[in-house]
C-alpha cells in the first residue's frame, strides 16, 4: 500500500484484536490488525499511521479431515 501524502510504500505493523472473550454470553471474535506507516522521512506524515485494515479470522475448533490412504 502506497502512502498517500508522498506515493511510497509502506511498513506494516500488526496486532490481534480479540473481543468477546471476557463474557460466556457473547461470541469471541478475532481480528487480524495491519497498520501502515509512511517510511519516507521527507513525507510530513513519517512515522504516523496511514491506514488501518482489519480481517476477522475464524474462530472455533477446526475439522480434523483424515488422510487418504495411498492408492486408494
Amino acid at each position: 500500500m502506497l502512502c498517500p501524502k508522498c506515493n511510497v510504500e509502506m511498513t506494516i505493523r500488526t496486532a490481534l484484536r480479540v473481543t468477546g472473550d471476557t463474557s460466556a454470553d457473547e461470541a469471541t471474535r478475532v481480528f487480524l490488525v495491519q497498520r501502515f506507516f509512511c517510511r519516507n522521512k521527507a513525507c510530513a506524515g513519517y512515522g504516523a499511521e496511514q491506514a488501518r485494515v482489519e480481517h476477522e479470522m475464524e474462530t472455533g475448533v477446526p475439522e480434523i479431515v483424515p488422510a487418504e490412504e495411498p492408492g486408494a
